[in-house]
């Protein structure tokens, strides 16, 4: 139950990130709602699988027995690896996130503020914020040893990476050209390269 409460406290943290960020550009969401431009089926899709994988599903685990039928074992040093990996995705995403400044956005959206980013932790990849959230999946599975709760990270976050990488790209090679290419051919994309 301890793992399952730090998990808990975890996403609290990353919440508490987010939200400071999401406060400074809720102007521009309320102008970009204005003008016509929605968020894409596919992006409010991935963010609801987000929501159940990552949120609904552990919180249930957490205080419920609903699942419980899907419990699995794991020894002790298997969670306290996962507690490890866990806080290491909490603080890349932390520095992703500080790194990012205003440039920071919940959605594929360019800000007015916007300029590309390749400093800090984005001098060594293009996506920390994604290799945080895949370290946060996998840190899922070791501490909350249930097959939905447990797993439920990955099936959520994969398609999220494998959808929104690409479209991601695609927007910054749009806005920033080639100095984005020459970030590309310098960086890894969810993992230092290696040269």
């Amino acid at each position: 139950m301890i793992y399952q409460i730090l998990y808990l406290c975890g996403l609290l943290f990353a919440e508490g990130l987010r939200f400071q960020q999401r406060r400074r550009h809720q102007q521009e969401f309320r102008e970009q709602a204005a003008a016509g431009k929605r968020i894409q089926w596919q992006e409010k899709l991935t963010l609801l699988l987000l929501l159940l994988g990552m949120w609904v599903l552990p919180i249930v685990f957490t205080f419920t027995n609903w699942l419980s039928f899907a419990d699995y074992g794991l020894p002790r040093w298997v969670s306290t690896t996962g507690l490890l990996i866990f806080a290491g995705g909490l603080w890349l995403r932390w520095r992703a996130q500080r790194d990012l400044g205003r440039s920071w956005s919940s959605t594929l959206v360019i800000w007015q503020e916007h300029h590309l980013i390749t400093d800090g932790i984005y001098h060594y990849i293009r996506h920390p914020l994604y290799a945080a959230q895949l370290l946060w999946a996998f840190s899922q599975a070791l501490l909350l040893h249930n097959w939905f709760a447990g797993l439920g990270g990955l099936a959520a976050v994969l398609p999220l990476v494998v959808l929104r990488i690409p479209r991601e790209e695609e927007m910054m090679l749009a806005q920033f050209g080639d100095a984005y290419r020459e970030y590309m051919r310098r960086s890894g994309r969810i993992f230092p390269k290696m040269s």
